[in-house]
């Protein structure tokens, strides 16, 4: 049994994969923190597998090649089963391009297991790919979060939400409560992190998600990664209409009542994250008659789903404690 299982999908990344997994293998020096890597060759065509296969006797480390293609939230889905199989009680995420700051790791486990918390979630950085080196203002925003306070004492879920992303690698989660409520990645479309992220938050509720406040991870932006994800789910914006539905159904039609104030600030930070999405998606267009296009299904989305955000509020049924609500 282990702590941890950290699940890392990887395609056509042989020429920067190695320089991840030893960043992972240096994470801890405590003997007694115990995590296990599953790497996932998703059929590369490019020497992904050659350079895997030189952990192939590491304990640290379960190798899979996947033979066809696959969408990459199939991978990370059969990578929590395994890890649940082999008994660990956490599960983390971790792209092939990124790395975690050292210790990072550790130090979040050790907060959500001493404090019985759900969800534990980090602040992140953006790196160049190639480089690895961090991003500064004159490339794109150094930091992605705000550091709220000096301590990582667990934050009211508006502080958390203001302060995370809908990715799935700078976060840790508790397994057995991720396959207990069947909180999966999607497999039909891009983005597939938004809806496990999302359902995830909803479930856990206001008092058992853990803000770390540090930044544990490193993120290899798409703008300088040919083969990212966020790329692929840029180029492709009908999926981020699929991947938004599919989480504001689960918070808003989904038969559970009240709705309540964490799945209100829930359904109000995805507004603001499918902002962000809908300009990186625009910014990626050519053709004026199609920017024009997904401007106007983006305005009609968003615009829709605030009217009924305001509706919620202004009628005050944010669950039986409304009085508590300020």
């Amino acid at each position: 049994m282990c702590d941890l299982g950290i699940v890392m999908p990887a395609y056509n990344a042989g020429n920067h994969i190695k320089r991840t997994i030893d960043n992972l293998l240096r994470q801890s020096t405590d003997v007694s923190f115990k995590y296990h890597i599953y790497i996932y060759d998703d059929a590369s065509i490019d020497n992904t597998w050659e350079v895997l296969r030189q952990y192939v006797d590491n304990p640290m480390i379960t190798l899979h090649k996947i033979e066809e293609n696959i969408p990459t939230g199939s991978v990370r889905n059969i990578g929590i089963q395994q890890a649940h199989a082999d008994g660990c009680s956490y599960v983390a995420f971790l792209d092939s391009d990124d790395y975690y700051i050292m210790k990072t790791v550790e130090e979040m486990f050790e907060c959500l297991y001493e404090s019985n918390y759900l969800i534990g979630i980090g602040l992140y950085d953006n790196v160049d790919y190639v480089t690895g080196d961090r991003l500064t203002v004159e490339g794109l925003n150094s930091t992605y979060g705000i550091k709220i306070e000096n301590d990582r004492r667990p934050k009211a879920t508006s502080s958390l939400f203001s302060c995370t992303n809908a990715g799935s690698c700078n976060k840790i989660y508790d397994l057995n409560f991720i396959i207990c409520n069947n909180i999966t990645f999607a497999e039909t479309y891009y983005a597939e992190d938004m809806p496990f992220l999302y359902k995830a938050l909803a479930v856990a509720g206001e008092y058992r998600i853990f803000f770390y406040n540090k930044i544990m991870h490193r993120y290899s932006h798409y703008s300088t990664n040919p083969n990212s994800n966020d790329r692929k789910s840029i180029e492709h914006p009908d999926d981020l209409f699929v991947a938004l539905n599919n989480v504001w159904d689960y918070l808003y039609n989904r038969d559970w009542n009240p709705i309540t104030k964490s799945k209100f600030l829930i359904m109000e930070h995805l507004l603001i994250a499918a902002v962000g999405h809908f300009k990186y998606a625009v910014g990626k267009l050519e053709d004026e008659e199609e920017i024009l296009k997904l401007k106007a299904k983006a305005f009609d989305w968003i615009a829709e789903k605030r009217r009924i955000i305001d509706e919620l509020n202004r009628r005050d049924i944010l669950y039986a404690g409304a009085s508590e609500w300020g």
